[in-house]
């Protein structure tokens, strides 16, 4: 981020301010300094620039104080208030920070550390905070569906990053899920690509105006003749069978046997998107002749041979080897969900994301966004998320994707279904 210099005048004094653009501005009260630093230091490590500065918010009140805070409000783009019951004690909290960054019209994100009664509010904090999106934490996320989901594959990456290494200050999850929370819905609402945001940023949309950046006939969907498949194992084949997780075509619904039909008539490539995981895995994690390499895959190889020694891959670990592990214990997750936990699920079809392109229509303002897919299933979608989170806790080879170099990553974009594009 670039830092600029604003003059502001008081008391006849001409005082030169630093102006660094950020991403959010971080609002608590000074009780809560010690979980707004690790607020700060979750979103930090995910590359989300945040105003948060203890020295001057602590140390250095003065003059200068308010006009430093509405400088940092200004040059955000996001306003986060960190809400407490005591919150009404700081009314420069109230009224420099929180009723500032809304008359600017900022987009407010409040996270409730502590329970919240409108009841016991004053009417003019009751009149702001009525009309601002609230954030869930710990308590109110097992309600909703879409936040359950993401706990449990966060969940599910902690048990193997622990299984791995002991690096456990690497993910956030380990003593607060609330610190996951946050962050995951911040990157929603600025767009950003992460397993658990959106595309909607790829293009260096701003927040203000990405609701309306493309409009239908500006977005270009093409489904490239291409098959991502990660074959259930098979020994895991006729237990899923009896479980109805892989449908006959005649018991399927229309809409799914035409995809089904249209795929197997296409006779598409099912070799590219495959290859290039191979390639990833191998590169990033496996070749010896790779610096770093030999390392994770001895990490990889020890976790395996502790956790499955039965599989007997001595060290001749290879990419296809590793990729059939994880279909073998996707596979049982599948069977333990449905057969024990009572769930209902079957292998559909599904959308990988092979490529996103953003150019401008000729002597047109307008922008074209062209989405290149490929076809694939809910099995492989599953067996991805596995293999992610074994090669994430191993070490992050997943930061910095976007549109450029989103092709590499496209084997662990698999997951838009069909009726996401009807």
């Amino acid at each position: 981020m670039s830092e600029t210099i604003k003059h502001i005048e008081i008391g006849g004094k001409r005082i030169a301010i630093p102006q660094e653009k950020k991403t959010l501005f971080l609002s608590y009260r000074s009780t809560q300094v010690d979980f707004a630093a690790r607020v700060y230091q979750e979103l930090d490590r995910h590359y989300i620039s945040t105003w948060f500065d203890k020295e001057i918010l602590h140390e250095h009140v003065g003059e200068l104080y308010p006009q430093i805070i509405k400088n940092a409000i200004d040059e955000s783009e996001l306003f986060l208030l960190i809400y407490t019951k005591d919150i009404e004690e700081s009314k420069f909290i109230i009224e420099k920070e929180l009723e500032y960054a809304n008359k600017c019209g900022k987009k407010i994100l409040v996270y409730p550390k502590d329970e919240v009664d409108f009841d016991k509010m004053s009417k003019r904090l009751r009149k702001t905070l009525e009309n601002i999106q609230w954030m869930a934490n710990d308590k109110t996320a097992k309600y909703i569906s879409d936040f359950k989901s993401a706990i449990a594959d966060e969940n599910k990456r902690k048990t193997l990053a622990l299984s791995i290494n002991d690096l456990n200050t690497h993910y956030s999850d380990y003593d607060d899920i609330n610190m996951f929370l946050i962050r995951i819905e911040v990157q929603r609402w600025l767009g950003l690509l992460s397993p658990y945001g959106t595309y909607t940023n790829m293009c260096n949309s701003t927040l203000e105006n990405k609701a309306s950046v493309y409009k239908e006939d500006e977005i270009g969907i093409i489904v490239e003749n291409k098959l991502f498949k990660i074959d259930i194992p098979k020994q895991y084949e006729t237990k899923l069978n009896e479980l109805k997780f892989m449908k006959e075509r005649e018991d399927m619904s229309a809409s799914a046997r035409e995809v089904f039909d249209l795929v197997d008539s296409l006779h598409p490539d099912e070799s590219s998107i495959y290859n290039q995981l191979i390639e990833f895995i191998n590169e990033k994690y496996i070749n010896k002749e790779n610096a770093g390499s030999e390392e994770k895959r001895v990490t990889l190889l020890k976790w395996i041979q502790e956790h499955y020694p039965s599989l007997r891959i001595a060290d001749s670990l290879t990419a296809e080897k590793f990729i059939q592990i994880a279909a073998e214990l996707t596979a049982q997750d599948f069977i333990k969900d449905i057969k024990d936990h009572k769930k209902t699920m079957f292998n559909g079809a599904m959308l990988g994301v092979s490529r996103i392109s953003d150019d401008r229509i000729q002597n047109v303002e307008n922008h074209l966004l062209e989405l290149r897919m490929y076809h694939s299933d809910y099995f492989t979608f599953k067996c991805m998320v596995k293999i992610y989170h074994i090669l994430r806790s191993i070490e992050d080879n997943f930061t910095g994707i976007n549109k450029s170099n989103l092709s590499e990553y496209a084997p662990f974009l698999c997951r838009l279904v069909w009726a996401d594009l009807q």
